[in-house]
């Protein structure tokens, strides 16, 4: 450990010992939920982004859709201690957070604020937002301050391509780069929404569309079934959005009916990358149902749920019938 660490420590060790007692505090309701109405697909994809820890975006979301991500990170299972106490430090060195009562035990959710000046978005403003002012290094950007928990850009395509590529970077690392070669966490998981189809490869990638649904009294259930899956996850010990690309497509546990689909897909225009994707969703999906094996039924959902705009749903292939 270095001196400053070891300084760093000793003066924690001090915070804690005069620190008063707080108990735990659960998640604010703030509003009810259950009125809610958003189509069926944009649900279901985001309990699977939250269950799996995919990236998300939603084209041409409707107002309902900021109102259910306001809530969406409370479906997350709450954080242990030592998380929640890493996300404590980050929440202190936040400059522009309003005083904290207590420590929040629960996954946190931030919405990135399109600054602009003269109505023009100005990328160094948006990059202090995501990543921290660069004057001001020990303040964590929005990117840390939604570590465990979620992030969402609204109207991604407008941001510039050098602020994406460093959103992107930050997502995929799980860290942001801090000056003098530390490093603070960034383990988020990424939603995004707007007009135009993404140049990006979200793993989940749909419009908002289809017949709606009330949300209704399921948030129970929802978070029941989100803490099982990635319960099955850990045991894995990595969540199925943080699988590394892998060219072998028939990894264990695909029964032949998912691999039908798999391999129609191949035959098509889907890139390899995008069939990536299609697995380690059909995986998330298998692990809400409680299924050791990605079956048939769980990949051709997640062939819905991740096509793109390009790809509509009339032209996704669908398996032939099994003879005999």
């Amino acid at each position: 450990m270095t001196r400053a660490g070891e300084l760093r420590r000793d003066i924690d060790a001090i915070k804690d010992h005069f620190r008063k007692p707080q108990e735990r505090v659960p998640a604010n309701p703030g509003y009810d939920i259950s009125g809610l109405s958003v189509p069926a697909e944009v649900l279901r994809a985001l309990v699977v982004a939250l269950a799996g820890g995919h990236t998300l975006y939603v084209r041409r979301p409707g107002h309902d859709f900021d109102s259910l991500l306001l809530r969406c990170a409370e479906l997350l299972p709450p954080l242990d201690d030592e998380e929640a106490e890493v996300l404590q430090v980050l929440e202190e060195n936040d400059e522009y957070a309003e005083e904290q009562i207590a420590p929040r035990w629960f996954p946190p959710f931030h919405r990135l604020s399109t600054l602009t000046q003269f109505g023009v978005d100005v990328p160094g403003n948006l990059r202090a937002s995501l990543f921290g002012p660069p004057s001001r290094p020990w303040v964590p950007g929005l990117c840390s301050l939604s570590h465990r928990g979620v992030l969402h850009v609204p109207d991604l395509p407008r941001i510039d391509p050098e602020t994406r590529r460093l959103l992107w970077k930050a997502w995929r690392e799980a860290q942001v780069p801090m000056r003098g070669g530390f490093h603070y966490p960034a383990d988020f998981i990424f939603v995004a929404d707007g007009a135009e189809c993404p140049q990006e490869p979200f793993s989940l990638n749909l419009p908002w569309e289809g017949s709606e649904v009330k949300i209704g009294g399921v948030a129970g259930e929802l978070r029941a079934s989100i803490a099982a899956a990635r319960a099955a996850q850990v045991r894995r010990k990595q969540l199925n959005g943080r699988k590394p690309f892998v060219s072998d497509h028939f990894e264990p546990g695909i029964d032949d009916d998912a691999k039908d689909h798999i391999r129609l897909l191949a035959k098509g225009p889907w890139t390899n990358l995008h069939i990536h994707h299609v697995i380690t969703v059909a995986r998330t999906i298998a692990d809400l149902a409680g299924s050791a094996q990605i079956c048939g039924e769980h990949a051709a959902e997640a062939v819905r749920l991740t096509r793109s705009a390009r790809e509509p749903l009339q032209l996704i292939p669908s398996p032939r019938p099994r003879q005999g």
